[in-house]
């Protein structure tokens, strides 16, 4: 890692952002933590800092170098985005939603900021960040221990209040592994959401709003982002939230160099920021006979490349688009992550994917919840109650909005709560959990393409 170039973790947010942006002006290319060294590291340095086509601030990761640009032209890293000035605890929006990582906190990176600043970031505040808001932080080694679920998994703490009499279910009890949690005041432990590509998302909230780009919604998030998790005391005004929410919803990043293949707008590709930031937005035909599973089609001139990196890339943007599974095999990835070359849901919905199930390494980790069903009296433990949340229905009972898919490979864990390592586990809980029969071929071939979004 090349950790003289690197932002300093210990300084505000916006110093950190400088610095970034200095380092990719004198051409270095920004490592996180996990980072896998390459013999082309030198070729993709070159190539991906020469601006005709990479666009700013490319980052290493496990499986090769993402980048991102904004469709407004050059980052401004004055941005109200970046300004760790209108809260009171040091952060900025970039605190949590870090360009190096897909504009999310990934867990490595977490950890690295912690191992930096012996936890005294901004990042590691025990309101959010935290175990418990009143967890002991008085040396390294009990920071360490408060803060493991961010460094862990790369999870924020949310505190949730009870039910409201209308839902139709009741939290009868709560067992916190940190003994903070009661049904009547509980945690909630979720990964940050990546601000990059969200101009392709139709909600970025829990609740249907208007098409893209979120017009309505994304102001309400900044000043909800500067009161919560900036402990802000004073709403920003309306032109800081008008500057950070255009600017939010131009960021375009995404995978554009891959470890074994090389370029991925390279040989007739799309892959890659740039040919992202021109894909225009429409809602992907998901129902009926008029489906088209053709979602991806990225790689589409690698079919028959001379390349056998670039061919199983191919292969697995097929497996992505047409593998079919479930009842009279009629589902498919592409079926709800359906928005094109995007790979969220062009349509507002929240499913239950069986991520809400506890494991006994979850139960070691986040707060399981007993539910009842007040009509029914049926009982079940759940690691997150999901959309039900905020409808009170126990049929939202552990439901998410479909995520976009571009720039996976910076920002593992994944899930909501974090407990899929990587893109394997990923692959492996959907076939569990829907019984897709995948070869062994079928798996790595999408797998491989999932990691060049």
């Amino acid at each position: 890692m090349l950790h003289g170039q690197c932002p300093n973790p210990g300084t505000e947010d916006r110093k950190r952002m400088v610095q970034l942006k200095r380092g990719i002006i004198l051409g270095l290319v920004v490592t996180t933590s996990g980072c896998v060294d390459s013999p082309d590291v030198g070729v993709a340095q070159s190539a991906l800092t020469a601006g005709d086509v990479a666009g700013e601030l490319p980052a290493r990761n496990p499986h090769g170098i993402s980048s991102s640009v904004s469709t407004q032209g050059p980052f401004d890293f004055n941005n109200p985005f970046f300004d760790t000035t209108l809260g009171t605890n040091g952060r900025s929006c970039a605190t949590c939603h870090d360009p190096r990582t897909g504009w999310t906190i990934s867990a490595d990176l977490a950890k690295e900021l912690f191992n930096d600043s012996d936890g005294l970031a901004p990042l590691f505040n025990p309101f959010d960040g935290g175990t418990r808001p009143d967890a002991d932080l008085s040396s390294k080694g009990e920071r360490k221990k408060a803060f493991d679920p961010i460094t862990d998994r790369g999870l924020i703490r949310f505190g949730q209040g009870p039910n409201a009499p209308s839902s139709d279910f009741d939290i009868i009890a709560v067992a916190d592994p940190y003994g903070f949690g009661t049904p009547s005041s509980f945690t909630r432990f979720r990964r940050p959401n990546p601000t990059s590509n969200e101009h392709f998302t139709q909600s970025l909230t829990w609740i249907a709003g208007p098409q893209p780009p979120n017009a309505i919604l994304a102001p309400i998030l900044f000043g909800i982002a500067v009161s919560f998790h900036g402990q802000g005391t004073v709403p920003p005004s309306a032109a800081a939230t008008a500057a950070a929410v255009a600017f939010q919803l131009s960021i375009v990043n995404a995978q554009a160099w891959d470890n074994q293949a090389g370029r991925l707008d390279e040989d007739g590709a799309k892959g890659g920021p740039v040919y992202l930031a021109q894909q225009p937005y429409f809602p992907g035909i998901n129902s009926g006979a008029s489906f088209d599973p053709h979602v991806f089609d990225l790689y589409d001139a690698w079919k028959d490349s001379p390349d056998p990196n670039r061919r199983q890339i191919a292969r697995g943007q097929d497996v992505f688009n047409f593998k079919t599974f479930g009842p009279n095999n009629a589902r498919r990835c592409s079926g709800c992550h359906n928005t094109p070359n995007v790979g969220a849901s062009s349509t507002f919905v929240m499913l239950n994917v069986g991520t809400d199930v506890p494991s006994h390494e979850q139960a070691a980790i986040l707060p399981i919840l007993t539910v009842r069903n007040k009509v029914t009296g049926e009982i079940k433990d759940v690691t997150e109650v999901g959309r039900a949340l905020s409808t009170g229905k126990w049929a939202d009972i552990g439901k998410y909005r479909v995520p976009h898919l571009r720039g996976l490979a910076s920002r593992a864990p994944f899930f909501h709560d974090g407990q899929a390592r990587d893109i394997e586990d990923v692959v492996n809980h959907y076939e569990a959990f829907f019984g897709i029969e995948f070869t062994g071929t079928e798996k790595q071939d999408l797998e491989a393409f999932l990691y060049t979004l």
